[in-house]
């Protein structure tokens, strides 16, 4: 037994090692290989978009001098300089849109306005109809 013994522990010795460098060699060069050979595809070459045909009869651009301003101030609100209440604004805007919804709004949003002011004044231009609006912070 006691051979056996001797035999078991000069075997065992020290664990094997398994080098990594090798490995990544060949993932490098495998990259290299897929990098260097691939084909790249045109996707948007692929994709059909069916894009709509130009208008026969363009809306003509909106007068600058339609222009409508709409101030959203912390206290209340402004329609071409003229302080309303938000009950007027609405009898007001709906008399404009009766007449034409192209002219162009801007809406000016000051700093200390609530976000909620602005939706309302938002939510009751798209009730209108208004299609030309922009929206600016000061």
């Amino acid at each position: 037994m006691r051979t056996n013994a001797t035999s078991r522990s000069r075997r065992r010795g020290t664990d094997p090692k398994l080098s990594m460098t090798p490995m990544i060699d060949v993932v490098f060069l495998l990259l290299v290989f897929f990098v260097v050979t691939i084909e790249p595809v045109d996707i948007l070459a692929a994709l059909s978009v069916a894009r709509p045909q130009p208008d026969s009869n363009p809306a003509p651009p909106p007068d600058p001098g339609e222009l409508i301003t709409i101030e959203v101030h912390p206290t209340g609100y402004s329609v071409n300089r003229s302080w309303m209440g938000f009950a007027e604004i609405r009898t007001k805007l709906h008399h404009l849109g009766a007449i034409s919804t192209r002219p162009g709004i801007l809406v000016i949003c000051y700093m200390d306005s609530t976000h909620s002011q602005l939706i309302r004044v938002l939510d009751l231009c798209a009730e209108v109809g208004f299609e030309n609006l922009s929206v600016m912070t000061r």
